[in-house]
C-alpha cells in the first residue's frame, strides 16, 4: 500500500453533522468572550435562575448556529464555510473586546467603506493573534474527512438534525424568554455582540440598504438663486469650510476642557457653540448629514443619499467648489464637484509613510484663490486624530 493512501486511511473521519455540532459548540462557546462578559456581568451565577438563564442562552444559540450552518453547507462547502465563521469570529471578537465596539449595521458600513490606509492602522499584535488563533482553531477542519452517504441518507439525517435543531432552540428560548426579552430590549446593543451573526446580519444589512438607495429616484434639486448683480459689483467672497475629523466637543478647551487644546483659536474672536452634536461618530454617517438640509434631528440616512449636498446647492448658485481632501473621501458630499486628494502628496516635512500632516491642506491653497473670478467655497476636510 502507497504511503499516501496509508496516510488518507489514518485521517479521522466525522459525518458532516458533528463536524457542525463541534463547530457551533467553538464558535458560541470560545469565541464570544464579549457576549458571555455582558451576559454575566451583573448575574452572580449563584442561583438556579442564573444557570438556567446562561445554559439555556447557550443551548439556543449553539442550536440555531446548528441549523444556520446545516442549511448552508453540502459536504463540498462544509468545511469552507465553517473555516469562515471561525476566522470571523476570532477576529471580531477581538475588536469588540480590545476596541469596545459593537458590530451593528452602521459598524459594518465603516468596514465597506474604509481604505487600506485605515485599515493598517488596525494591524497590530491584536489583531495577528486573533487571526492566528481562528486559523489555528479551523486548521484541524482540513485534516479531518467528512464522511460521505448516499444521498437519500444524507438528506434524510440532515433534514432530521435541523428539525432537532430548531427544537431545541425552541425549548431553550421558551424557557428565558422574559428574562431574554427584558435583557435585549434594556440592553439593545448586546445583539450585535452575537459572533459572528452580527457580522452577517449587519453586513447584509448595509448591502441590502445601498441596493435600495441605489434604485429609488433622487430628490428633486433645491433652488438656487442669487443675486447675481450685487455679486458682480464686489470683490469675490472666499469662505473656508474646515471639517475636522474625530474631534470631540468635551475635548476642546474652549468648552470647558482642563487641557488647553485650543490655544490659538482662544487668541481670536470666534462664535463657539458648545453643544453641536454630529449624527454619528463615524465619517460615512457624519459628513454627508452635516452637509444635508436634514441634520441631526430629522437625520435620514435614505433621503440624505438621494439629495443634494450643501456644496452642490451652492455650486448651482455659482459659486466655485472645492474639496481639498487628507482623508478617505468626501462620501458623496462633493460627487461631481472639483474634489482634489492630498493625502497621497510626496512634500517633504509634511509627508511620510503614505500619510500626510494636515497641514498639506493649505500648501497650494494661495494659488488655489489667487485671482478668482468668482465666489469660492473651499472645504479642508482633516485627518485629524482619526484612527482606531
Amino acid at each position: 500500500m502507497r504511503p499516501s493512501l496509508i496516510a488518507m486511511t489514518r485521517r479521522p473521519e466525522f459525518a458532516a453533522e458533528t463536524l457542525i455540532l463541534l463547530a457551533a459548540l467553538l464558535i458560541v462557546g470560545a469565541l464570544n468572550g464579549p457576549l458571555w462578559n455582558a451576559i454575566v456581568h451583573d448575574r452572580t451565577l449563584s442561583t438556579l435562575a442564573d444557570w438556567r438563564f446562561v445554559v439555556s442562552f447557550f443551548s439556543a444559540l449553539v442550536a440555531l448556529y446548528f441549523f444556520l450552518i446545516g442549511l448552508l453547507s453540502s459536504r463540498h462547502t462544509l468545511r469552507p464555510l465553517i473555516s469562515a465563521l471561525i476566522v470571523t469570529s476570532a477576529i471580531t471578537s477581538h475588536f469588540i473586546a480590545h476596541y469596545g465596539v459593537v458590530i451593528d449595521p452602521s459598524m459594518a458600513r465603516n468596514v465597506l467603506a474604509t481604505d487600506m490606509r485605515e485599515a493598517g492602522e488596525l494591524l497590530g499584535p491584536g489583531l495577528l493573534q486573533a487571526l492566528a488563533l481562528g486559523v489555528a482553531l479551523a486548521a484541524p477542519l482540513w485534516i479531518i474527512r467528512v464522511k460521505q452517504r448516499p444521498w437519500r441518507p444524507a438528506a434524510q439525517i440532515r433534514g432530521a438534525s435541523l428539525v432537532g435543531a430548531l427544537a431545541v432552540a425552541t425549548v431553550a428560548l421558551l424557557l428565558i424568554y422574559q428574562d431574554l426579552s427584558s435583557l435585549m430590549r434594556n440592553q439593545r446593543a448586546l445583539r450585535y455582540t452575537i459572533t459572528p451573526a452580527n457580522v452577517i446580519w449587519s453586513t447584509a444589512r448595509v448591502l441590502v440598504s445601498d441596493s435600495q438607495s441605489a434604485a429609488a429616484a433622487r430628490e428633486p434639486p433645491q433652488p438656487a438663486v442669487r443675486a447675481a448683480a450685487t455679486a458682480a459689483a464686489r470683490r469675490p467672497t472666499l469662505l473656508v469650510i474646515v471639517a475636522g475629523e474625530t474631534a470631540r466637543a468635551a475635548n476642546f478647551s474652549l468648552n470647558g476642557y482642563q487641557r488647553n487644546t485650543n490655544p490659538e483659536l482662544a487668541q481670536i474672536d470666534i462664535v463657539n457653540f458648545p453643544r453641536a452634536t454630529a449624527c454619528g461618530t463615524s465619517t460615512e454617517v457624519s459628513l454627508p448629514c452635516m452637509f444635508s438640509p436634514y441634520g441631526r434631528e430629522n437625520y435620514d440616512e435614505a433621503k440624505i443619499k438621494r439629495s443634494d449636498s450643501l456644496l452642490h446647492l451652492l455650486a448651482r448658485a455659482g459659486l466655485e467648489v472645492t474639496w481639498l481632501d487628507n482623508q478617505s473621501g468626501c462620501k458623496g458630499v462633493c460627487d461631481g464637484l472639483d474634489a482634489r486628494d492630498l493625502s497621497r502628496e510626496k512634500v517633504p516635512g509634511l509627508c511620510a509613510d503614505d500619510r500626510c500632516l494636515d497641514e498639506i491642506l493649505l500648501h497650494g491653497l494661495q494659488g488655489l484663490v489667487a485671482g478668482a473670478a468668482r465666489d469660492r467655497v473651499v472645504v479642508l476636510h482633516q485627518l485629524g486624530n482619526h484612527g482606531p
